[in-house]
């Protein structure tokens, strides 16, 4: 992704969000915070989508496979869905 403007978001304003749909098998990584961004766009590369406001990027999002070897670089999947697995008989 080439260098692209940020728009200034508060900081009490500022989220990041991590969703797991089991159903799916998904883990979803979301922020509007430029520092989380390129933390973990150096580990997962670039983003599912980016949401803009006016041209300018106001967060970005990953969606992933719980099968995806980039997944085991920020989560071990066995801690993620052991107890999916025990409780619904997965």
């Amino acid at each position: 992704m080439k260098k692209e403007k940020w728009q200034k978001i508060d900081r009490e304003e500022q989220e990041g969000v991590m969703g797991l749909d089991y159903a799916r098998k998904e883990i979803s990584f979301y922020t509007s915070r430029e520092a989380v961004y390129k933390r973990i766009l150096k580990i997962l590369g670039s983003p599912t989508r980016i949401f803009y406001t006016k041209g300018l990027i106001t967060g970005v999002n990953w969606i992933l496979s719980f099968d995806d070897k980039k997944t085991s670089k920020l989560f071990s999947k066995k801690l993620l869905i052991r107890k999916l697995k025990i409780k619904y008989n997965y």
